[in-house]
């Protein structure tokens, strides 16, 4: 239709201008203390929009049109980093480590300039329509973590406990009223054939619109490894993180479950193998807001190969997924897609979160000079 356009993002600029510092050096006798300093300037702008050829929701288009042009556009946040690790040994084997930092974000240009209730959110595919604020605040973390460095001859830990607390943490809010509710309403009514009329409560009938929150972030995670006879080595990591809105009781929007990785490795003098397991448990603490969907917990199982015929000669190899598992992942997408251009109906159903990659195989050759 030669009448439909939607200037999305219109000669949208968005420049950083920033200079840091770093400072390594003893405070004591004991303790040592990595330094840093960063400050950026963002500047961001963009220009009028339109649309035309919408039909039935060419006067909602319209409204969300001219408040969005008639707003003050061109924005410009100050953002400064600060960061401080401490260390100190313990004994011979073991080192404290403490963590401090302050550290800003600004909002990307699509939380800014998304106009008009659309998918075009720099990757999140989750399924929702989403419009931005053009006057949104940037972010800011206070980061706090402690933890310890023990290592042997043979084997190491590193274990590490985490806070973070964030204000004006930016995350998809749900809108009640407004052209933007209205506009989406239509939109899924005219694909439906009316599922908003019946259900308006469905998250396909409200859209997000890109808000500052409260937020905090918790956790855990750790490395450990050890050898063992002559050439093997065991070897794996461990990660946790809550996420949690502090404004309100909710959890926040796709946060990792707990999980780890474990691996078995025999080396020899040119050649290893790695068996690999990657283990995810269930994430029930999910986004009621952005009515984000559970997720099951899952195991995989890789094997990884390494040969090394000259000095400067590597070569990689390996299978992924080696019993070719079913899984979704908590941090994927969700299936829009319900027939191909022939009308064959998908394999996965509308709205259904998109399954990870089976087995795979993959061959790598490395020359270094």
């Amino acid at each position: 239709n030669s009448a439909f356009l939607v200037e999305n993002y219109n000669n949208v600029k968005r420049n950083r201008y920033g200079f840091f510092g770093e400072w390594e050096g003893g405070l004591s006798k004991d303790w040592n203390v990595v330094a840093g300093a960063r400050y950026v300037r963002v500047n961001s702008d963009a220009d009028k929009v339109d649309a035309t050829g919408l039909g039935m929701n060419q006067g909602n288009a319209d409204i969300l049109a001219a408040d969005f042009n008639d707003s003050s556009r061109s924005k410009g946040d100050n953002l400064v980093d600060l960061a401080a690790v401490l260390t100190r040994p313990l004994n011979d084997t073991t080192i404290l480590q403490v963590g401090l930092a302050m550290k800003q974000q600004a909002p990307s240009y699509q939380q800014r300039y998304l106009w008009l209730p659309l998918e075009s959110t720099a990757g999140l595919a989750d399924g929702r329509v989403y419009v931005g604020d053009v006057d949104l605040d940037k972010e800011t973390a206070y980061n706090f973590d402690v933890g310890l460095d023990w290592r042997d001859r043979r084997s190491y830990v590193t274990p590490r406990v985490f806070y973070k607390r964030v204000n004006d943490y930016i995350q998809g809010t749900p809108l009640s009223s407004g052209p933007a509710v209205n506009f989406t309403r239509t939109q899924v009514n005219m694909l439906t054939g009316g599922l908003c009329m019946t259900d308006p409560s469905n998250p396909q009938c409200i859209p997000l619109q890109f808000s500052n929150v409260d937020a905090e972030f918790y956790g855990v995670d750790a490395g450990f490894g050890t050898a063992f006879g002559e050439n093997w080595l065991l070897d794996g990591t461990l990660s946790y993180v809550r996420g949690k809105r502090r404004d309100i009781s909710d959890n926040l929007y796709r946060i990792a479950p707990l999980n780890g990785l474990l691996g078995l490795t025999y080396q020899a003098a040119k050649w290893s193998v790695t068996g690999q397991g990657e283990f995810y448990a269930a994430q029930n603490d999910v986004s009621k807001t952005n009515a984000e969907q559970k997720s099951s917990g899952y195991a995989l199982y890789h094997l990884y190969g390494l040969y090394e015929p000259r000095r400067n000669v590597t070569i990689r190899g390996g299978v992924r997924n080696i019993f070719d598992r079913f899984y979704q992942n908590n941090l994927s997408g969700y299936n829009r897609v319900s027939a191909d251009s022939n009308g064959k109906p998908a394999d996965l159903a509308l709205g259904e979160r998109i399954p990870g990659p089976g087995r795979n195989f993959f061959l790598q050759a490395q020359l270094t000079f």
